[in-house]
């Protein structure tokens, strides 16, 4: 499956988008060598009128448009993420009289970093129906 991306920088108002798709085998790459620790140091150390964002990286399924956004948090000992996963829903048209529509939706939680990274896995062989499962709590 090739993978768009897009990284946010702290300290940057613009959100960077390569051109360049990656495989699978890349995003887990990128996602395991990305400097995230240095990153948040480094976002710790600014001013906060100078933070535009916490270090994030998404990637987006270019075959489906489901994506995946880990969002980093500064205020832990340990890394911690803030997951974002993109997927298409049923979606009720006034209140389900009109019927019913797929359109996408995002659902949000905090994570560990190991916790996070097993949610990636899963992103990437699209296990969709465990990652809903554990997003949900379920």
């Amino acid at each position: 499956m090739p993978y768009k991306y897009s990284i946010c920088h702290p300290e940057k108002p613009d959100i960077e988008y390569p051109p360049r798709v990656l495989s699978e085998k890349e995003v887990k790459d990128f996602v395991q060598n990305y400097d995230w620790n240095g990153i948040l140091k480094k976002m710790n150390s600014l001013n906060q009128n100078e933070v535009f964002y916490s270090p994030s990286l998404d990637f987006t399924n270019t075959d489906n448009g489901f994506s995946f956004c880990l969002s980093a948090l500064s205020n832990q000992k340990n890394l911690t993420f803030y997951v974002f996963y993109k997927r298409l829903v049923m979606k009720k048209i006034l209140f389900g009289i009109l019927g019913e529509k797929e359109s996408f939706s995002t659902i949000d939680r905090e994570f560990t970093k190991d916790a996070a990274y097993d949610l990636l896995n899963r992103f990437l062989k699209k296990d969709y129906n465990s990652i809903e499962k554990i997003m949900k709590g379920k």
